[in-house]
């Protein structure tokens, strides 16, 4: 996106990428928030072991549920970007 490389497919391609990106990157923060929050020095050495693993699991059921969402998103957009680039390339070389 800084690359300003989006700018070379239509705006709905462009967009439903830009969408994944934004999706990775709330998912990415959440998942860095949550490793620096839970696994800590002291993370560990509290006497409530129990809550640290109750986290983690909360943590890995959002996992579950995010992924196939992930998924969804690139079954739909990278045959988009196939088209979009095989049509780039065979009118570049006419």
């Amino acid at each position: 996106m800084a690359t300003q490389a989006l700018s070379y497919f239509d705006s709905e391609l462009a967009y439903a990428i830009s969408r994944i990106y934004t999706h990775q990157q709330a998912f990415e923060t959440f998942e860095n928030g949550f490793s620096q929050s839970a696994f800590g020095p002291s993370s560990f050495l509290t006497e409530n072991r129990s809550a640290v693993v109750e986290a983690v699991v909360t943590y890995l059921n959002d996992v579950v549920i995010q992924e196939p969402l992930f998924l969804k998103q690139y079954e739909a957009v990278v045959p988009q970007i196939n088209l979009a680039l095989s049509d780039n390339t065979a009118s570049t070389t006419k």
